[in-house]
């Protein structure tokens, strides 16, 4: 009986991942994806390899996703790989992902791809609460790669939803006190300016 169930669940799983193949292909590409890096500490558990392996693994299938948004002509890919909640895991498991990220971005550096489908490498995020062998390799691509305008790789990097909420809500402080703006003009609008 398992064996029928197993088929009418694998025959309806690809049924739906045909149908969703036709709707996503049907849609417009969209300009901008932002994708949450997340689970990969989880994944590694769930194949009993060291925690280390799931963000090396987590690293190259984003490579693959690069690639992939690239070949569909979207235009610029936000990856939120390293928020400020993750500054407070252990010593250990942070100068591996450092390590990771580091080799990463001179992997970028180094990738002709990079080039020729001329990608502009950004981060975003605290600078100041990563090392500076990162900084040094972000900064290395980020110049390499400043004039380039067809596509662009966003990084965030010790960036916190948290702190980018308290930074604009100071902004619009500080135009209401300066009397830029009336706090009755503070709409969408403002927000949207401000982000």
């Amino acid at each position: 009986m398992s064996w029928i169930r197993q088929n009418a669940h694998n025959s309806l799983y690809k049924a739906y991942e045909r149908l969703l193949v036709r709707e996503v292909k049907a849609a417009p590409i969209p300009k901008h994806v932002a994708i949450i890096q997340d689970g990969n500490r989880r994944y590694a558990d769930k194949i009993g390899e060291p925690r280390a392996h799931g963000h090396v693994y987590g690293a190259l299938t984003t490579e693959r996703v690069l690639w992939w948004c690239l070949d569909l002509g979207i235009k610029e890919l936000t990856l939120y790989s390293f928020s400020t909640e993750n500054c407070g895991r252990p010593e250990q498991e942070l100068e591996s992902l450092f390590s990771l990220i580091e080799q990463r971005f001179e992997d970028l550096f180094n990738e002709d791809q990079i080039y020729k489908k001329e990608v502009r490498v950004r981060m975003i995020g605290e600078r100041d609460l990563l090392p500076d062998g990162v900084i040094r390799s972000v900064e290395r691509v980020e110049e390499a790669t400043r004039n380039f305008e067809r596509h662009s790789l966003n990084f965030a990097l010790a960036y916190g939803g948290r702190k980018e909420i308290v930074d604009v809500v100071r902004s619009i402080a500080t135009l209401v006190e300066d009397n830029v703006i009336n706090v009755d003009e503070i709409d969408e609008n403002v927000l949207a300016h401000l982000f």
